[in-house]
């Protein structure tokens, strides 16, 4: 995986591209629950609570996806919500007032709806400062 520009670049058996332009098509697809995600490149960088697995496939991808994706496809599985109660609730709090929420919950709402729900929150003052063209100008502020 190549980080530029704060996109991540999936590479597949080398083969994956560097461009992180609009409209650049990268050579390896990534599907969230089998559904295309257009954010190719961004996607790589979303946090997930609730993954139940990660399945790479190596290239090149046009039967099993319907996409020629010459490098290959990530797929990321979601877990599927059961009968049972589940749950997990993480908080954290540090310097610069970065405080990190992960909440994920699932269960059963009806004898016939199954449910989950998952979240994620971030926020950061940050530490980079500019105060030669823009003061008390934070660069690297997370919300």
């Amino acid at each position: 995986m190549l980080n530029l520009g704060g996109f991540a670049n999936p590479y597949v058996r080398g083969v994956g591209a560097v461009a992180s332009t609009i409209g650049n098509d990268s050579p390896v697809a990534t599907y969230i629950d089998g559904v295309y995600s257009a954010e190719k490149m961004s996607t790589a960088q979303y946090e997930f609570l609730d993954i139940e697995r990660i399945e790479v496939l190596k290239g090149p991808q046009g039967t099993l996806f319907g996409r020629n994706a010459t490098g290959g496809a990530i797929n990321i599985v979601n877990r599927t919500p059961t009968e049972e109660f589940s749950g997990k609730l993480e908080a954290t709090y540090g310097n610069f007032d970065t405080m990190n929420v992960k909440a994920y919950f699932a269960g059963s709402l009806t004898d016939n709806l199954l449910a989950s729900i998952a979240y994620v929150h971030a926020e950061s003052d940050g530490f980079i400062e500019n105060g030669s063209i823009f003061p008390e100008t934070s660069w690297d502020d997370e919300d």
